[in-house]
């Protein structure tokens, strides 16, 4: 393939992608709307017919009849049903997004350099930033200006800033502290004046006394002093004040361009995510209708990065261990066609993915039956458990209900990878019985991990941080609302009443007890995975971003400390 036909298809693959995806979320849309007794909106057909005409002539271009092809039949298709010739029904969609997944096989395949007749089974990552083909930034670069940064040094720049920020809330501190010295320094000339003229009043009970007073002149000397030193200090505060608040607005600015610099979508890495499903799916006899939304949303390209194989084995367990071969299916009374998604959203700096099939679904007495055999639970204890309880032995390594092993899976080792990759980036995950069958695996991680902002609070004089994240709200409590319920702390809330814990408690600290003061006692309720919690602490500090270090903890619990914060 010469160097002019491979950057032709860099581009190419790129607005084919985003072709595929647009005509995809129409025909989501089309396939709710037919289900609630509605028909697809005549600009979103104009939209659909437009998007395969532009792959039609992209095509065209490169040499890729077989996309042409396809693409004129689609076109064909959408005019036929905008001059109502025809009906975008339940099994036109279908046939469409088959059509939508030969393109991209033919595409794939001309890509890796295949055969058009033969698609590569390499699932393929063509969006740009660390992409490695020959051309993709200089195409890139040619259609928005961009330019290839190493991603490294894009990482050490962030994380710089983040120090800097940390920096720059001390030199607030700092700040502050000056104002109050130049305050202080005021109210002391205040008290001196006074204090001096009763001095004056009784060195002039004598003439040595009143001597004394006109050789100290009067006390203005020393008032003087303290008045200068006083207006220094204020003009010192101010200065400082003013510098701190450029220099913040200077480094938000800074840190917002080169985060955003970082910020990738979704597509980057989960782009390539639905011909993976089809292979495996095709390569165990299963026929699978693949949904991903969400592609367009930003996220930090370490987060996407890390989560990457979490993903990928929840996806690929959806197949292997969720959907039924279409035999089974139609026994069941269901389509032989099964359904695989991933939704991916964003919002409160939270990126939030949901995995969900509409198979089999979790056999909790399978898990019950398979705990017990594994010693994990006794017979008993496995018997009444809560299908919840049930759910997370599946993240156990070793732990796996199925009956044979395969290329895909079996082995009781990818969830449990998983948790601990998204535990690694504070996040959580949770898997259950999804609405209507099947299984739902729902993931929430940080969208950038560099910052965070944190709750800080102080506990025998040391100062411990919180991600905000899991913090509800932070309370003052009447001591008189702490009370016991069956030999526990308990804190009573105008809504609830919650299990009330000291921090040293959580922390296995030597002296867990907490200081009440004369407004009680400082509770913060977090979200924890059994409901609110309590934690009382002896203070609050504030609220801010911070740069947390991954530095050795040493022994300390990872479940509990996730790193150092950057000071």
């Amino acid at each position: 393939m010469t160097a002019l036909k491979r950057n032709l298809l860099d581009v190419f693959e790129i607005e084919c992608r985003e072709h595929l995806e647009a005509v995809r979320r129409i025909l989501a849309r089309a396939g709710e709307d037919a289900r609630d007794g509605g028909a697809l909106l005549p600009a979103d057909l104009t939209e659909a017919t437009r998007r395969v005409h532009s792959l039609k002539g992209a095509a065209r271009a490169i040499g890729l009849e077989h996309v042409e092809a396809v693409s004129h039949r689609l076109e064909s298709l959408f005019l036929r049903i905008g001059y109502n010739q025809g009906t975008l029904d339940g099994e036109v969609i279908q046939l469409v997004g088959d059509a939508l997944d030969n393109i991209e096989d033919k595409v794939e395949a001309m890509y890796r350099g295949a055969s058009p007749q033969a698609p590569a089974s390499t699932p393929a990552n063509p969006v740009p930033v660390d992409a490695t083909a020959p051309g993709a930034d200089r195409a890139a670069a040619s259609q928005n200006g961009s330019v290839r940064v190493d991603a490294e040094n894009l990482d050490r720049l962030l994380k710089s800033a983040g120090e800097l920020h940390t920096d720059m809330l001390f030199q607030q501190v700092g700040a502050q502290e000056v104002t109050r010295l130049g305050r202080e320094a005021t109210a002391f000339e205040v008290r001196w004046s006074r204090v001096w003229k009763q001095i004056e009043t009784g060195l002039k009970v004598s003439a040595a006394g009143a001597e004394l007073a006109r050789a100290l002149g009067g006390g203005q000397i020393v008032s003087a002093e303290l008045k200068g030193i006083s207006r220094r200090l204020q003009h010192a505060a101010r200065q400082q004040n003013s510098g701190a608040r450029s220099f913040r607005h200077h480094l938000d600015d800074l840190e917002r361009r080169v985060k955003g610099a970082r910020m990738m979508p979704a597509e980057s890495v989960f782009g390539s995510f639905r011909k993976m499903v089809r292979d495996i799916a095709t390569s165990e006899g299963k026929e699978v209708e693949v949904v991903i939304d969400g592609l367009d949303c930003q996220a930090d390209r370490l987060v996407l990065q890390r989560i990457k194989d979490p993903v990928m084995h929840m996806l690929r367990n959806a197949v292997s261990h969720g959907i039924e071969s279409p035999q089974i299916r139609q026994q069941a009374g269901k389509p032989p066609r099964g359904m695989v998604a991933l939704r991916i959203a964003s919002g409160h700096d939270r990126l939030r993915l949901v995995i969900e099939d509409n198979g089999r679904g979790l056999d909790f007495k399978a898990i019950a039956d398979e705990a017990a055999r594994q010693g994990r639970m006794t017979p008993l204890d496995a018997e009444v458990a809560s299908p919840e309880a049930l759910s997370q032995l599946l993240f156990e390594p070793g732990f796996s209900t199925a009956e044979s092993v395969t290329t895909i899976s079996g082995r009781g080792v990818g969830l449990s990878v998983a948790r601990e990759a998204v535990n690694g980036l504070q996040g959580k995950v949770e898997i259950g019985p999804r609405p209507g069958g099947g299984t739902r695996i729902e993931v929430s991680v940080p969208v950038s991990i560099l910052s965070r902002r944190l709750l800080l609070v102080t506990f025998r004089d040391q100062i411990y941080a919180l991600p905000s994240e899991s913090v509800a709200r932070a309370i003052r409590v009447p001591a008189e609302r702490i009370v016991s319920i069956e030999g526990r702390p308990a804190v009573r809330l105008p809504d609830s009443t919650l299990p009330l814990v000291s921090l040293g408690e959580i922390l296995k600290l030597a002296d867990p007890r907490v200081a009440f003061g004369a407004a009680g006692v400082c509770v913060i309720v977090v979200r924890a995975t059994g409901g609110p919690l309590g934690v009382a602490v002896d203070g609050f500090v504030g609220v801010n971003d911070f740069v947390v270090r991954n530095f050795d903890l040493g022994h300390a619990d990872t479940r509990l400390c996730a790193g150092i914060i950057s000071t």
